[in-house]
């Protein structure tokens, strides 16, 4: 496969220089696991997006404990399930609560990144999200 091929050339750099890649792909929970699995390195990771996940119709809460390890940054997004569209955060279908409490469960420590909708006022909207999302740390 010419994808495992391209990263396996970048791996060995990065494995020398202590640094992870850290990709986002909508291949699904198998073939995400897979495409690492025959990559063969423990830098590469995954980065888990809560919207895209519920968008596609995982069980997401299910999908980050399945990845665990695995995962090596989150996006903290809301979406409508099923190819649906980002919402503001709280106004779709992921559930929060059993999303913080999975990386909680998988004791993920790295980064969580806020990319969400955008509002009328950046910096409103940005101070509204950040407030949402310590209500679950």
């Amino acid at each position: 496969n010419e994808a495992i091929a391209s990263v396996k050339q970048i791996i060995k750099p990065l494995e020398q220089n202590n640094m992870n890649l850290t990709l986002e792909t909508s291949l699904g929970i198998f073939n995400a696991k897979e495409f690492i699995k025959r990559v063969g390195s423990n830098c590469l990771k995954i980065n888990f997006d809560f919207g895209n996940s519920c968008c596609l119709g995982e069980d997401t809460p299910a999908t980050i404990k399945s990845l665990g390890s695995l995962i090596g940054g989150v996006h903290i997004k809301d979406r409508t399930r099923l190819l649906g569209t980002t919402v503001p955060l709280g106004e779709g279908d992921v559930d929060f609560d059993q999303c913080f409490d999975a990386i909680k469960n998988i004791n993920y420590q790295g980064v969580l990144i806020l990319q969400a909708c955008r509002g009328v006022d950046d910096v409103a909207t940005a101070k509204n999200y950040l407030s949402f999302v310590r209500t679950f740390l």
